[in-house]
């Protein structure tokens, strides 16, 4: 039968299978999907088996429609059947972008503190990324997804990035290293001393940080240097023992082994003041500040202490002229704790007092436990350690064939649910909350899924090549066009959520301190534990690393509050604040201590083993204080905690005084130094899981209007 096809102006034209496949190929990537030849050929084959001799083009679509449902391709058939919407899409798209643009032009954007918008440079990658997100919402998502977003219910993070690339990570800077590697094209020698290996790692980490999205880790940095140190104080023994061979003396070992150990320690403080300098000085391609963190403490050999040493010391001497230096924000530091040997009475004691007043001084580093909770419990298991990435993120477990814990792997992104919203809806419909929760948690499993699957797809090993190709990751050995598919099947995928505490007093209809915290806060720890059980479910199902995280929602959350009050108006109590609480954390204005908040968040922390952090906030920074500090670190990490010790940081760069601020004043009040009266001054806060600038030496605010009314606020963060 010889097929002819009707065209709009009434013409006869011969059927071509070809036209078919390539019209259905522009349907699947507008909606990221990728349809292989054997794909195109059975649409067309379901085609051509229902076709007549003379079949009207509309017929046509309309087979191809039904062809595309046959074949279970729903996504790309919803695409073709709106591909008369997509013109008017896309004129919508640019328009957004073009109002990015204006406001760009006009004010800076503090959706992410860890961005200068006022570069040039940063001003593209925002406008760039706005198109991006935007074609996110509405060729990746699904109407009923795209509505639930629209609506404030669920909130997939990052979404200009999501489909692009990989989130955070722990990567195998060392691993990297050890024999060399190469990028693009040039090959790098395996380093020769600690200094050489600083500099290689933090080109290594800028390179991998711009092909991904949030926080990369370098694990256990103070064991990889180690080895570096010993091929230094090689070198430096053999220096010093020809100084004073050919001058004709005798060799003394203390005083070579003096000489090398001061040398080695003076490289290890350049290369980390210059690892201090790159990373808070220049943005990097994403047009951020890459969100590095280092973790380290666990190793106790000379070299390994001698690393975690020089780096606390050489934050707490902070960066600038002299007499108003100021730490710096940058790597973000964790410091792993075991109480054998960092306890009273360990061999790292004097390492962990050291940390804690570091901690105390600049916030940082933060504390996680390896004798308790949820990382503690891997690390007594295997030996080895799951760092925190970035603010918070946990991988979830995953062992190889010779059942090793795998360490070196990243995150694929988070969706969190707006859990005060779930509860509003299911109020006013008369519906159980469960019924509205399953529902939004449907639809962010689905999209996980799909985003899982088209990652695997459309990534190759040359997307990231020190992760994917040069060992970064655990079995990342990959060829350039070889798929990340064996790789990410390690990777943790994440669905996060906010305000417990809103959710609560929903429950309770009211807010009473200690009913809604130490008494009846069963309704939240009975949501939670139906999360996790869900999470668990699903794992075994779909067979996904998925974990759940307690969102710190930067921009999130007070954008979640604001639809919350769009769609179900205001609540005592609930919506006040404007923000809706970060996690299962209690409302930042109660006034409890810090053991208090400890012992409470305690009840949730292990309910969100893929990220969770406590933060406190201590209320002076005098060194009397220090056993203070030391304690409240000590309870936290005897319960598995991971940890923060916070207050409001007012430094000044003239005369270097360091005082509380109080973000309740007036502005001159708060950043005015009351020693010397300069207004060259520098605000440091919490952002959440990381730091972030509330007033620069220029004035410069980075953060967005939620978090500077909960900054107004905080009593215990």
């Amino acid at each position: 039968m010889e097929i002819k096809v009707i065209n709009k102006c009434g013409i006869l034209e011969d059927f071509d299978p070809q036209r078919i496949a390539v019209a259905i190929r522009k349907s699947a990537s507008r909606v990221f999907v990728d349809l292989t030849d054997e794909d195109c050929e059975k649409v067309s084959d379901w085609v051509y088996s229902h076709l007549t001799e003379n079949i009207p083009v509309k017929t046509l679509h309309n087979l191809v429609e039904c062809a595309l449902d046959e074949c279970n391709f729903k996504r790309v058939a919803e695409s073709y059947r709106a591909f008369r919407n997509y013109k008017s899409d896309i004129k919508e798209i640019w328009e957004a972008v073009q109002l990015k643009k204006i406001e760009l032009d006009s004010q800076p954007d503090h959706s992410n503190a860890n961005c200068n918008s006022q570069l040039v440079s940063t001003k593209g990658i925002l406008t760039y990324g706005e198109f991006l997100k935007e074609s996110y919402m509405r060729f990746f998502l699904t109407p009923e997804e795209r509505k639930a977003v629209k609506e404030g219910f669920i909130y997939p993070h990052d979404m200009k990035d999501r489909y692009r690339t990989y989130n955070c990570c722990l990567l195998n800077v060392g691993r990297i290293m050890k024999g060399g590697f190469t990028l693009e094209n040039m090959p790098y020698t395996e380093p020769g001393s600690v200094a050489a290996a600083i500099a290689v790692a933090s080109d290594i980490i800028s390179v991998t940080a711009g092909n991904q999205y949030g926080g990369l880790t370098w694990p256990q940095v103070d064991e990889d240097l180690s080895y570096y140190c010993q091929k230094s104080y090689n070198f430096y023994i053999k220096e010093y023992s020809h100084i004073i061979e050919d001058a004709g003396c005798t060799v003394d070992p203390r005083k070579a082994d003096a000489y090398a150990y001061r040398k080695v320690k003076r490289e290890i403080q350049q290369g980390y003041q210059g690892i201090e300098h790159t990373f808070n000085s220049v943005s990097s391609c994403r047009g951020d500040f890459p969100f590095i963190s280092f973790s380290f403490g666990n190793g106790t050999d000379r070299w390994s202490k001698l690393v975690s040493t020089t780096i606390l010391e050489t934050r707490m001497g902070g960066q600038g002229k002299p007499g108003g230096k100021t730490p710096v924000l940058f790597p973000k530091l964790i410091f792993t704790y075991r109480d054998e040997i960092h306890g009273e009475g360990g061999i790292s004691e004097d390492l962990f007092d050291l940390a804690a007043k570091c901690s105390k001084d600049t916030m940082y580093p933060d504390f996680l436990s390896l004798d308790a909770g949820y990382v503690g419990q891997m690390y007594k298991k295997t030996g080895k350690i799951i760092t925190m990435m970035g603010c918070r993120a946990c991988l979830s477990p995953d062992y190889n064939e010779q059942g090793e814990l795998l360490i070196n792997r990243c995150n694929m992104g988070v969706i969190s649910l707006n859990l005060p919203m779930f509860y509003q809806k299911a109020k006013l419909e008369n519906k159980t909350f469960y019924e509205v929760f399953d529902y939004y948690f449907e639809l962010a499993r689905q999209i996980n899924l799909r985003t899982i699957e088209y990652l695997k797809r459309k990534l190759k090993g040359a997307s990231s090549p020190l992760a994917f190709m040069e060992g970064g990751f655990d079995d990342g050995y990959l060829g350039p066009n070889d798929s990340v598919a064996p790789v990410l099947k390690h990777s943790t995928i994440s669905f996060g959520y906010g305000g417990l505490s809103e959710l609560q007093t929903l429950y309770n209809k009211d807010h009473n301190i200690e009913t809604h915290y130490f008494e009846d806060c069963d309704f939240a720890k009975n949501v939670m534990t139906y999360f996790n059980d869900k999470v668990e479910e699903i794992k075994k199902e779909d067979k996904v690393l998925y974990a759940i995280y307690g969102t710190p929602g930067e921009s999130w959350l007070p954008r979640a509050c604001e639809q919350f009050i769009a769609k179900y108006g205001e609540v005592d109590g609930v919506t006040d604040k404007g923000f809706f609480s970060n996690s299962f954390h209690i409302n930042v204005d109660e006034d409890v201590t810090p053991i208090e908040k400890i012992d409470f968040e305690n009840q949730f922390f292990p309910l969100s083993k893929g990220g969770s952090i406590c933060h406190v906030k201590i209320p002076s920074i005098a060194d009397e204080m220090m056993p203070g500090v030391k304690a409240i670190i000590r309870h936290a990490m005897k319960i598995g905690n991971y940890q923060s010790v916070n207050h409001a940081s007012n430094r000044c760069t003239d005369c270097g005084h360091h005082w509380i601020g109080d973000d309740s004043m007036p502005y001159e009040e708060n950043y005015r130094c009351p020693v010397c009266g300069s207004m060259n001054t520098v605000g440091t806060r919490r952002m959440n899981g990381y730091l972030g600038y509330s007033k620069t030496i220029l004035g410069v605010n980075k953060f967005n209007d939620g978090k500077i009314k909960e900054f107004k606020l905080r009593k215990n963060l």
